[in-house]
């Protein structure tokens, strides 16, 4: 069967809600240096939009995926990590938005008996490993973001959730994520039929 490689999108949402936060708050820095004399404030809040915005451009650069579909197996690989599957192992692939994700991940953790930031964090992060979006779930923005990438119009359906007989999950998120869906859904089909 043919090669086919899928790369993870990009995606700035992180950077472009500090780009739209920061000015407010300098904003209110320099109103308060203005008719007080003290910089302490604008100071603080240009160093703490310094330090957000740091970490926005690191999460919006985080993990980045590339997807192969080698005969018979997909090739799942990050920066440090490589994953193959065999595709008679797919359970089921579907295209899934961010709030789907999260509860999806919520719901297994909840099944399992398993609870704490810790545990979420840990079970997300794996989930999550080869995609390039931010589902959420360890965000720093108090849900603030959150809410707003969910509802941008192109965050509706950019995930791609991948379900393996062996009960492993992997979210993917390829730019042309109908795409990958119904590649791997060409490639299984024969199996499933068999079954």
């Amino acid at each position: 069967m043919a090669f086919k490689r899928f790369k993870s999108r990009r995606h700035w949402y992180n950077a472009i809600l500090m780009l739209w936060t920061t000015p407010f708050a300098l904003l209110i820095g320099v109103i308060v240096f203005a008719s007080t004399g003290s910089s302490t404030l604008l100071l603080t809040f240009g160093g703490l939009s310094l330090v957000g915005f740091s970490v926005a451009i690191a999460r919006d650069l985080g993990g980045r995926g590339v997807y192969t579909l080698e005969g018979d197996k997909l090739v799942l690989q990050n920066r440090s990590q490589r994953v193959e599957v065999p595709l008679s192992e797919v359970l089921d692939v579907s295209l899934v938005d961010r709030a789907g994700a999260r509860e999806y991940i919520l719901s297994g953790l909840r099944s399992r008996g398993v609870s704490g930031f810790f545990a979420l964090r840990r079970e997300s992060r794996r989930a999550v490993r080869f995609t390039s979006v931010d589902i959420g779930l360890t965000s720093y923005t108090l849900g603030i973001g959150r809410r707003m990438t969910d509802k941008m119009p192109d965050a509706r359906l950019d995930l791609v959730l991948l379900r393996l007989r062996n009960g492993d999950t992997h979210f993917l998120s390829p730019i042309y994520n109908q795409e990958l869906v119904s590649a791997i859904t060409r490639r299984t089909l024969p199996d499933a039929l068999d079954r």
